[in-house]
């Protein structure tokens, strides 16, 4: 009985866990590499806690770890020389982790490039796969890596930008990096093509999910008299970030024709 009261606790913790980590990773406005780092994050994580549960410490474990200091100290004695309530404990971390490793593949072969997003300087050229660079055009990318680390000016817009990324909200990130590509000078179009294609990564389908949950909305049944077009209309509304000013447009306009 106790083994299964563990096992409980257990998957209450790692749930809550696993919830924050969905948390983190939904939203607008993500880039790729903040979703590689929250993953990452997440599962190097994994090992510090099956050692700890391993060592009969549950720092990570609330659940776990109030249920143990709430056994008597007969049964703690017990539990620390059988250990009959944890030792699956551990192996289900493991297939976790490498469950995670399995899945996300991708994100393990291609995490170390995300990161020429705010700090092209660290790239040469030779860390880019060219399987998924060579159709954006990317003949001259090592010859204009040099260019832009030789460039002050250049170096210092990013060095600015990851300043601004400490203190802005996740949901801007995107924005900024953008921002900052567009203003580099078109003569490093190879390097642009590059940042452009990494920033139109999906790593979410979050927003995809939203779409479709604003469009049941708009197509519902008492909606039905809605064209195509305006349907169109509606959705594009309810998932743009722009906050028309109506209150100023309306006094903008003459209320009665005859006046």
């Amino acid at each position: 009985m106790r083994k299964w009261v563990m096992k409980l606790l257990f998957l209450a913790d790692i749930t809550g866990h696993l919830n924050e980590l969905n948390l983190q990773l939904q939203g607008a406005g993500q880039t790729v590499l903040d979703m590689y780092e929250t993953w990452a994050t997440f599962v190097s994580k994994l090992p510090v806690s099956k050692k700890d549960i391993e060592t009969s410490a549950f720092p990570y474990f609330k659940h776990v770890g109030e249920h143990v200091l709430r056994l008597s100290a007969e049964a703690q004695a017990e539990y620390r020389e059988h250990r009959i309530d944890t030792t699956e404990i551990p192996k289900y971390i493991g297939d976790l982790e490498s469950e995670f490793l399995k899945r996300f593949v991708d994100f393990r072969k291609y995490g170390d490039m995300f990161s020429f997003l705010i700090k092209p300087e660290s790239f040469d050229g030779h860390e880019f796969d060219s399987f998924l660079i060579d159709w954006l055009g990317t003949q001259d990318l090592e010859m204009q890596l040099i260019e832009l680390k030789s460039s002050a000016l250049q170096m210092a817009k990013f060095a600015e930008l990851r300043i601004e990324l400490e203190t802005t909200a996740v949901k801007h990130h995107g924005a900024c990096t953008y921002t900052c590509w567009t203003s580099v000078p078109q003569k490093f179009c190879c390097l642009k093509n590059v940042a452009m294609a990494l920033l139109s990564v999906f790593g979410s389908t979050y927003l995809c999910e939203r779409i479709f949950s604003h469009m049941k909305d708009v197509l519902s049944p008492s909606l039905s008299r809605l064209t195509v077009d305006r349907s169109e209309a509606c959705v594009q509304l309810k998932v743009t970030n722009y906050n028309p000013q109506i209150t100023e447009l309306s006094k903008e306009k003459q209320g009665q024709g005859s006046h």
